[in-house]
């Protein structure tokens, strides 16, 4: 890919990346129970709204979700 775009595209990409990642890491949580910055009425609303207990964190890095964005 670097023949085609460049090395220093590639390396943008990649660093760009790698920001992302460490942002992810400490700006999600696997719900709104874990956040320890949401309040209750946004809690309760967030709950109420989607009537669902999902793991955000766990679903969007699972490797069958990775797999179907890359695809």
């Amino acid at each position: 890919m670097s023949a085609v775009v460049g090395l220093a595209f590639c390396r943008h990409v990649g660093g760009l990346g790698l920001i992302w990642s460490v942002a992810f890491w400490f700006l999600v949580y696997e719900s709104p129970d874990d956040h320890p910055r949401i309040q209750k009425d946004e809690h309760d609303y967030i709950y109420e709204a989607m009537g669902l207990d999902l793991p955000n964190k766990s679903v969007s890095v699972s490797g069958d979700f990775v797999g179907e964005v890359i695809e």
